[in-house]
């Protein structure tokens, strides 16, 4: 079994008993408590942010970062090979000589990413019909080193449970990122402003996690080490790449064929959809893996860990998409300004994926603590192939409400039933798994068709804001939420 990298935690994080193994129960609830305030932070602090960065800039500024952050996004997926998951669940007592295995290769890739990134961003930009982007994109290249630098020190944070202090990382680049951002749009920088403000929230950040480890590996190789940290790694980092490349390769296509400005307002509604999914999402998978891991060999315990962690997320997810879903019209014109009313109708479409992606992230951690890489690798790749024409039909036809609905039929429709037959395989029965379900279903529901009857007059969207989404609220909990999974929720959250 895995054992701590260092017993003295800080308040907060879980701590190992005099065996030395950290008890997994309490170091998931403790890492799962930091990640959650960390994502919300970051999430609410983003929002706000966004909100007066999408003011200062035009839609077409906007959209040209929307496409760098997402080259970007896709190749620090790769940029790891895998290695953070792989530390993670690493079984042994030479766990220090592995993270320095994985130090060179890590190191190695990284460099290569990144010349790629930055002599291939004239092209790339070219490709997406955005020129303006090939400058923010090789400024945003650099993250992909400071990625690379703080990978392994990150695994063995994960690994020791201590989510603390990545979660102080993650929060300390705030306010360098918001305040760069918005003084340099504010200043007419365009689409180099947030680019900026987004490196120099990844040096802080990088740093903090990079000095506050509880080791710092430096270069050095092991051959069996290497075998078997690619063994599994290697399969996980392609998963992962073509994971990334299929959440972002509509900004793509739409680049391509629709233009910046079309952009622009497909990524304001994406992001929005996103709230819930980076919130709950990025929270667990901090701990999930870990948790899921030490359950390994205990197949029972796993299977019933799993069914209580996914009534509990939906539980919780079913609410909030149920509600953005609702409001999603009226909630842009008010953040973001009557133009954006484009992007309300995308929004509608586009949390509906945000749900499915959540829902299949868990399943794809399972998958993963329990060894699956290949299986994770084949479900991700059956997704891309079904999506890409399909979004790209979906701008010809219908333009970026067209890619929305494509890229959320396909979720729905076949991702979904892909990674249901998958965990099916590994012993979750998923009738088990479904029956808790039945009534969180039945109240969102209800609640949308309660929210969505009470927006039929025609009010400000203000009043349509406090009138429904109180509605929703009540409706969803009286109707969707079992007493004793409130009990559940509220027990997590101490």
């Amino acid at each position: 079994m895995t054992a701590p990298i260092d017993p003295v935690a800080p308040a907060g994080d879980a701590v190992a008993p005099e065996g030395g193994r950290p008890d997994v129960s309490s170091g998931v609830k403790a890492g799962l408590r930091w990640s959650l305030f960390s994502q919300l932070g970051v999430r609410f602090v983003s929002v706000i942010s966004g909100i007066f960065l999408f003011r200062l800039l035009d839609a077409e500024n906007y959209g040209v970062y929307a496409f760098a952050l997402a080259v970007i996004n896709i190749l620090i997926s790769f940029n790891d090979l895998g290695q953070v998951l792989t530390i993670v669940r690493w079984t042994g007592d030479d766990v220090l000589r592995a993270a320095r295995t994985a130090t060179t290769i890590v190191w190695c890739t990284t460099a290569v990413c990144f010349l790629a990134c930055f002599a291939g961003a004239g092209w790339l930009a070219h490709l997406s019909g955005n020129e303006a982007a090939a400058g923010p994109l090789r400024l945003m290249a650099f993250m992909l080193l400071i990625d690379g630098v703080s990978t392994t020190p990150r695994a063995l944070l994960f690994r020791a449970f201590k989510h603390s202090r990545s979660s102080i990382a993650d929060l300390a680049g705030l306010p360098v990122n918001v305040g760069l951002s918005l003084a340099l749009a504010a200043a007419g920088a365009g689409a180099w402003a947030p680019a900026v403000g987004t490196v120099a929230a990844a040096v802080i950040t990088g740093g903090i996690v990079f000095f506050s480890a509880p080791k710092r590996p430096r270069p050095g190789w092991d051959r069996g080490h290497a075998r078997r940290l690619l063994a599994f790694g290697f399969p996980l980092a392609v998963t992962t790449l073509v994971e990334l490349t299929l959440l972002n390769v509509d900004y793509i296509i739409i680049g391509n064929r629709l233009g910046a400005v079309a952009l622009g307002y497909y990524a304001l509604a994406f992001n929005v959809s996103s709230w819930p999914s980076t919130l709950v999402t990025q929270a667990i998978r901090k701990v999930s893996v870990a948790g899921f891991s030490q359950l390994s060999g205990d197949r029972a315990h796993l299977t019933a860990m799993f069914g209580r962690s996914m009534t509990m997320l939906l539980t919780l997810l079913l609410l909030v998409c149920t509600g953005i879903a609702v409001l999603a019209s009226p909630l842009v014109r008010i953040l973001y300004g009557a133009d954006s009313t484009a992007a309300g109708h995308v929004l509608s479409w586009l949390i509906v994926l945000g749900a499915v992606r959540v829902t299949v992230g868990l399943m794809f951690d399972l998958l993963l603590s329990l060894g699956r890489s290949r299986t994770t690798l084949r479900l991700q790749v059956l997704w891309l192939i079904a999506v890409i024409p399909s979004l790209w039909i979906g701008a010809a036809t219908g333009g970026i409400v067209g890619v929305a609905v494509a890229h959320t039929i396909i979720a729905v429709f076949w991702a979904l039933p892909l990674h249901l037959s998958a965990i099916k395989g590994v012993g979750i029965r998923l009738g088990a798994l479904g029956r808790p379900l039945v009534r969180p279903l039945i109240g969102a529901g209800v609640a949308g068709a309660v929210g969505t009857a009470a927006m039929l007059g025609l009010r400000p969207d203000l009043v349509d804001i406090a009138v429904a989404g109180p509605l929703v609220l009540v409706v969803y909990v009286i109707i969707g939420v079992p007493r004793a999974e409130l009990g559940r929720i509220r027990r997590m959250a101490r």
